[in-house]
């Protein structure tokens, strides 16, 4: 197998456990749905939850779909020296662009919620706010870790190993947000 066929697949197999994890997000925001229902809390915490996901979705979602295949046609190509450039000087600017929103977003926290629920009792914003301070760092650790992932996956790709474990991290996070939803967040509850 050619390695653009090698890589092709890969694709495809990320490509359907993205999809499964998707699905299983769902799955998540059903599970969140009937262990809380319709409260401030959720609201809170659905409004402090959409910041982060945007943040992960805009610079660990679609800069990584650019900066990965780049990585591989580099790679593929011989040009392993230049790849491994490539990468150092993306992560290191995504890492740097992170801890700036989070350093930006961490104190202005209310104001974001606002920019997002405009219309959120005043008491429900100060819990989505409190909850975004705490959720906002997560992309700090999320966003690369994505990244690296794609990155494993072309390497064990190129080494001719099995990528699949790989790409099951992102249905691991979600069974186990859903299980923790389920299980222990009915208990003790959301905060």
């Amino acid at each position: 197998m050619s390695t653009t066929q090698t890589i092709a697949r890969a694709t495809a197999v990320i490509a359907g456990f993205t999809l499964l994890s998707k699905v299983l997000g769902f799955v998540r925001e059903m599970a969140l749905a009937w262990v809380f229902g319709a409260s401030a809390a959720t609201d809170a915490y659905l409004v402090a939850y959409t910041v982060p996901n945007v943040v992960f979705a805009i610079l660990g979602g679609a800069l990584t779909v650019m900066v990965v295949p780049l990585f591989a046609s580099y790679a593929a190509a011989g040009k392993k020296e230049e790849a491994w450039r490539l990468f150092a000087v993306f992560s290191t600017l995504l890492s740097a662009i992170l801890l700036a929103v989070v350093l930006v977003g961490l104190p202005l926290a209310r104001q974001i919620v606002w920019l997002v629920a405009p219309g959120l009792p005043e008491g429900t914003a100060r819990l989505a706010a409190s909850m975004l301070a705490v959720m906002l760092p997560g992309v700090l650790f999320l966003t690369p870790g994505s990244l690296y992932s794609g990155l494993l996956v072309i390497a064990f790709t190129l080494a001719g190993l099995k990528y699949g474990i790989v790409a099951v991290g992102t249905l691991l996070g979600n069974t186990y947000c859903l299980s923790s939803k389920l299980l222990v967040e009915k208990r003790w509850g959301m905060v």
